[in-house]
């Protein structure tokens, strides 16, 4: 989203700048580098931390993967992340499992899936 958001900046800038400027008064103008380089690249850093907020969830992640998303090094942010595995799913429109044969037997596995069922109908798992 962020990548997104700044390539669209820069895009609005320069078409700003040759809508106001001609294009030779460009080599020399201060305000070139602002508009090309400095301008994206704050738009990027507000999408990157603040893109959740910003779009209002619009835009949020069509995808998410527990395994990648839940820190698995950390046992008190794994604990946290696990805590907050409720919310997720709830807001999940579809739910696509991968297992293996140890799949059940870790709580947290057999907590989504319950959670999943219980707040949408069986068919979109």
């Amino acid at each position: 989203m962020a990548t997104k958001a700044s390539v669209v900046a820069f895009a609005l800038s320069a078409v700003l700048l040759l809508y106001f400027e001609s294009p030779g008064s460009l080599a020399g103008n201060p305000l070139l580098p602002r508009a090309a380089v400095d301008f994206p690249m704050v738009v990027f850093f507000m999408f990157f931390f603040f893109g959740h907020r910003l779009t209002l969830g619009v835009w949020s992640p069509s995808l998410w993967l527990d395994k990648l998303c839940i820190c698995q090094s950390d046992e008190d942010g794994k604990a946290e992340a696990i805590s907050a595995l409720p919310e997720f799913v709830r807001r999940s429109s579809r739910m696509l499992i991968l297992w293996d044969e140890t799949y059940f037997e870790r709580l947290w596995c057999n907590l989504e899936i319950a959670i999943f069922v219980k707040s949408h109908n069986s068919e979109a798992l």
